[in-house]
């Protein structure tokens, strides 16, 4: 290519050419006038003239733009270390135009992956987040309602119903957002693959002559560490406002279990009996004894000991450390099962004292009725008929009186102004011996529309 218009040389043979053609005839005669330059009597004269200073400023000069040239090579490969590549190569494949268009795919790529890899996690977060509040909601539930009735299974049915539709919600709400992701790098890798991989890879070999390899990564490393800077700020933003959460879900849980089992009582009512005998000291007085409960001398050691009892059960009440009001309800309790306890014994021996007086009465007009029974011994007397098949009798002593013998019941009337007397037949009555061989009367017969009183007669001769 560069020698195909190069002029070949030849010979002229001046003897056999006819200089006619070309020159005058009178060429002869400007020759000789004409004198000739001399190449070599020239050299010779300025060598003559020569200047040393001029030569060794020249040779300077030389050295010192070499020098340069040297010093700006030496700093360019310094500063970008580049490679050396042939230019004809360069633009046979396009490097600049590959390294940018492939570049923006990969970095878009990389982003929407980031992206999608975000959309994920925050939708489990989400996910995760529906989990822990139904969880903590079940678990509130499980620890206030102790049993198992079918109000509590179905709210926990309806809890877990609960957390499966707002799950469907989230990844429906997430749903299109990922598929778009997932279509826009489905998209860039197909556009990936239109390029020849062999024409990547040698740009992606001489990808210094734009950038150099300290400043790609570089910019990689700013690139990722300011992503993982992100990602992390985003977790700990995260998982500090999710221990804030159940935080406060157990500071709720707590107060809320503590006021279940430790109540604040506000009724004015309970106030006021809680604030009885606050400074008071109530002891059990333990004025019964064994003398008075014959014959089952064992109830008062049976009541020592259950009062001993409660008090071991109070003693471990009080070492639990509850709160509110409870401790009042504990104090108050003891303070009047103690009192109580006062109370009945007091009652008793009331009742004591009273059946010791009734006792004594009742053995004064026996002998009484006994006394008036003796003066006639033909007669009884019904003392009380309430009891139809046990009747209370008086009858003389020494009367003998058989097994199944019937007598009659009579009424003796007075008129007051005459002073005379009649008498009513009321009905008859039957003797028997009980189980136990006491001896006994019952209703026989009595008379329509008719009752046994007291004091009526019971005939005991015909």
């Amino acid at each position: 290519m560069d020698n195909e218009n190069k002029i070949r040389e030849f010979k002229i043979d001046p003897d056999n050419v006819n200089v006619d053609l070309f020159l005058p005839s009178k060429f002869d005669t400007l020759e000789e006038k004409i004198k000739l330059y001399n190449l070599e009597e020239e050299f010779a004269k300025t060598k003559k003239n020569k200047d040393i200073f001029s030569t060794l400023l020249f040779i300077l000069f030389i050295l010192l733009i070499s020098v340069s040239s040297l010093a700006l090579i030496f700093q360019s490969q310094k500063g970008s270390q580049k490679l050396s590549v042939d230019i004809a190569d360069l633009e046979d494949i396009n490097i600049l135009e590959i390294l940018n268009t492939t570049r923006s795919y990969e970095d878009d790529l990389a982003r929407i992956r980031v992206e999608l890899e975000d959309l994920q996690k925050k939708k489990e977060r989400d996910i995760l987040d529906v989990k822990e509040d139904i969880k903590k909601r079940i678990d509130y539930i499980n620890i206030t309602q102790k049993k198992q009735t079918q109000e509590k299974i179905d709210t926990i049915n309806n809890l877990k119903k609960e957390q499966t539709k707002r799950i469907n919600n989230i990844n429906e709400a997430y749903r299109p957002k990922i598929e778009k992701k997932e279509k826009e790098i489905k998209i860039l890798e197909e556009k990936l693959k239109i390029f020849d991989q062999e024409k990547i890879k040698v740009a992606q070999d001489k990808e210094d002559i734009i950038l150099s390899d300290d400043q790609v990564k570089d910019y990689q490393i700013k690139e990722i560490e300011k992503k993982y800077q992100n990602d992390v700020k985003k977790e700990t933003d995260y998982y500090k406002k999710r221990i804030e959460r159940l935080e406060d879900y157990y500071k709720n849980l707590i107060n809320d279990v503590t006021l279940k089992y430790n109540p604040i009582l506000t009724d004015q009512n309970i106030v006021n009996i809680l604030n009885k005998d606050r400074d008071v000291s109530i002891t059990y007085e333990n004025k019964l004894s064994s003398d008075y409960i014959y014959p089952n001398k064992d109830i008062i050691g049976n009541l020592r000991e259950m009062q001993e009892e409660l008090g071991l059960v109070h003693n471990q009440l009080n070492d639990i450390p509850f709160e509110n009001s409870v401790p009042d309800l504990l104090r108050r309790i003891e303070q009047l099962e103690k009192k109580i306890s006062n109370l009945y014994e007091d009652i008793i021996l009331e009742l004591i004292n009273q059946k010791k007086s009734v006792e004594k009465n009742l053995s004064y007009y026996t002998t009484i009725l006994n006394k008036y029974a003796n003066n006639f011994l033909d007669r009884g007397y019904i003392i009380d008929a309430s009891n139809s098949n046990d009747i209370d009798f008086i009858l003389p002593k020494n009367v003998k009186i058989n097994n199944g013998d019937i007598k009659r019941v009579i009424r003796q009337h007075y008129i007051v102004k005459d002073g005379k007397s009649y008498t009513e037949v009321i009905g008859t009555i039957e003797f028997y011996l009980s189980d136990d061989n006491v001896l006994k009367v019952k209703i026989k017969d009595i008379k329509k529309n008719k009752n046994f009183h007291s004091f009526d007669i019971i005939v005991l001769t015909e």
